[in-house]
């Protein structure tokens, strides 16, 4: 019989291309990474046993019949190490490790894999995978259940990842499907066709199709810096935190890097963080992840930490003396918290605030902040909120309430502000002050604002606003929201969707959005003005109250924040200021709303200034949908 060998060949320059260059890369040590390594060497070691063996068996005679036996034995091996290996890799891609695995799944994993196993060894008395008659070779039917095993190792690999559901990423259920498919279609050629020899390049193919998926270890670095990102970090940790795995926790903070930008560049601030990265990946051995704005964390396991204690040490010494960067030689400010995990920090939510709290934090002598100073009740406060929120989304507990805006020149309420609340039933009424940052920070407030939009939007066609007086409503914007490209395209098809007329909707921003995104904003504005939609900056003359904002801006109307009528209403400074903001504002060509308005004096206080609307609780409090269309039906305004 004539063997075509060319496909192990093959096998073996497409497994040593990807063990190379898997090796040469940068890695974590998770137990996935570690088994697709022995996927590849074992099949690796497969092909080339099976070029041995082939040419063992056609010169039999010329052979030590010890070798022989070996060369055989390890090619059957060589078939049924790969698939077990996989259907253990995609359990350590769900898993991270099969300790996790319940008692019965690692039977269903292990004991098949041991029954293959002996059988292949008890070929000595059974024969049943290989034998010499009258000097030739011959393969017995025991290769049914090598072959039955290698599918269904396939089959359990397959099936836990897309049992998985969410935990799965779809490149992980191609890959795999990949692997499936490649693997059963050469084993049903080869053994329809045993010359083929073609099981260890189906193994290789499907192998590289796993490390072209799979193993995209730039996925999980910092370009930048060539370190670990916080994506790998927040896996391990999670990973870790549910397989009941102890760590230790260390925080590092450059506290210096907005002073070398501003003084030095930012060329300067690149210069010092990869200098630090590669300094602590160094004396970290490989455990340091990047986190952001000038955090990195040393995290390892528990029974390695006096890896944590040895690291303080090294980054005190080094911090104590001075950086080279770029073209400036100096001191750098840090500080370091470390921890242990599960302990005081018990989860990533709580590792997220610890953080945050950390940044704030006054170190002492040695740089070390003392997790034991963080309020864990502000904390536990803020998780609280965050489960609410999300509550809340899934449930839809958000209502929006409406504060009427009175016309000055109409002598009526003209316009309202959209005010969102979150009413939840086991906690109450959540301050917007206390969850809208928490939202602008874990990115739930994009959703969020798409839900205010739509419920302003359905409420203003269902009640026809139009008929009873309304001219627009005020709907405010997030800074998170004004940074999205897709704001404008949001928008315009949700008000398509409900029939609004766009000059209905007056989209309302902050002081604070116009100077942190001005690019991404004006481009979002332009396009939502072209379409006849209005814009309103709020809290005008709290913060930077940058003119040249205002005026690059398609801005209809300017708000005066309450701390400028509050302060023109207790002394003459006050007033003279509000006097000419107002003045100005108005020759700019802006409408004027004046917030915060209380008293019937500060009505009378801002008339002659030509202040356009007023709003503030004088006339309402922001009220629910219901109780707003009734004060529009029965109010008399002043």
């Amino acid at each position: 019989m004539q063997y075509q060998m060319q496909y192990n060949v093959c096998a073996i320059v497409i497994c040593f291309v990807i063990l190379f260059t898997h090796l040469m890369r940068k890695k974590t040590k998770e137990y996935h990474n570690i088994i697709f390594t022995l996927i590849v060497l074992s099949t690796l070691i497969g092909a080339f046993n099976n070029i041995l063996n082939t040419v063992g068996n056609m010169k039999i005679v010329e052979m030590n019949q010890t070798l022989l036996d070996g060369f055989n034995y390890l090619y059957f091996f060589s078939l049924n190490l790969p698939p077990f290996l996989f259907a253990v890799y995609a359990v350590t891609l769900i898993k991270n490790s099969v300790t996790n695995l319940s008692i019965p799944v690692r039977c269903l994993l292990f004991v098949p894999e041991i029954i293959t196993l002996l059988s292949i060894l008890s070929n000595r008395w059974t024969q049943w995978y290989f034998c010499y008659v009258d000097g030739i070779y011959q393969r017995g039917s025991g290769q049914l259940i090598l072959y039955s095993a290698d599918l269904y190792f396939v089959a359990f690999g397959v099936i836990y990842v897309f049992k998985a559901k969410e935990q799965a990423s779809r490149s992980t259920k191609i890959s795999v499907c990949i692997f499936m498919i490649v693997g059963y279609a050469t084993a049903l050629i080869q053994l329809m066709n045993p010359p083929l020899l073609l099981m260890h390049f189906g193994m290789s193919i499907s192998a590289l199709a796993l490390f072209l998926n799979l193993q995209k270890s730039e996925e999980y670095l910092n370009s930048e810096l060539g370190i670990f990102n916080r994506r790998i970090m927040d896996r391990i940790m999670k990973n870790n935190l549910s397989a009941g795995k102890k760590m230790r926790v260390l925080l590092i903070k450059i506290e210096d890097l907005n002073f070398i930008v501003h003084n030095f560049g930012s060329d300067n601030r690149k210069a010092l963080l990869q200098q630090s990265a590669k300094f602590l990946d160094k004396i970290s051995k490989g455990n340091v992840y990047y986190y952001t704005s000038g955090t990195f964390v040393i995290m390892v396991a528990e029974e390695h930490r006096r890896l944590i204690e040895n690291c303080q040490q090294a980054i005190q010494e080094r911090f104590s003396m001075q950086w080279q960067l770029e073209n400036a030689l100096l001191f750098v400010n840090y500080k370091m918290m470390p921890f242990a995990m599960p302990g005081t920090v018990s989860d990533l939510n709580t590792f997220y605030f610890c953080n945050s709290a950390f940044s704030g934090m006054v170190p002492n002598k040695e740089h070390i902040v003392d997790i034991g100073d963080i309020d864990f009740d502000q904390i536990e406060r803020k998780i609280r909120v965050e489960k609410v929120i999300k509550r809340a989304i899934e449930e839809d507990h958000f209502q929006v309430y409406y504060q009427p805006i009175y016309s000055m020149e109409k002598n009526r309420v003209t316009s309202a502000e959209a005010l969102l609340r979150l009413i939840d039933p086991e906690d109450g009424f959540i301050p917007p002050n206390e969850f809208i940052p928490i939202a602008e920070k874990n990115g739930t407030i994009i959703q969020i604002g798409e839900i205010v939009l739509e419920k302003v939007f359905r409420f203003m066609k269902e009640q026809d606003l139009k008929k009873l007086g309304i001219e627009y409503i005020e709907i405010n914007l997030s800074v998170v929201q004004c940074m999205q490209k897709e704001l404008a395209d949001t928008v315009l098809a949700l008000i398509r969707r409900y029939g609004i007329e766009m000059n209905m909707v007056n989209l309302e921003i902050t002081e604070t959005v116009a100077n942190n995104s001005p690019k991404m904003l004006l481009k979002n504005m332009q396009a939502l003005s072209d379409e006849g939609i209005t814009f309103s900056m709020d809290d005008f003359g709290t913060g930077y109250s940058n003119i040249s904002a205002i005026i690059s801006m398609p801005l209809n109307i300017i708000k005066l924040d309450k701390s400028l009528i509050d302060m023109a209403s207790s002394h003459q400074k006050g007033k003279e200021v509000l006097s000419s903001t107002a003045a100005m504002v108005k020759k700019l060509g802006f409408k004027m709303v004046a917030e915060g308005i209380e008293e019937k004096e500060q009505v009378e206080m801002l008339r002659p200034l030509g202040i356009h609307y007023i709003q503030g609780y004088y006339f309402s409090r922001p009220l629910p949908e219901a109780q707003f269309l009734e004060y529009l039906n029965t109010s008399a305004c002043v």
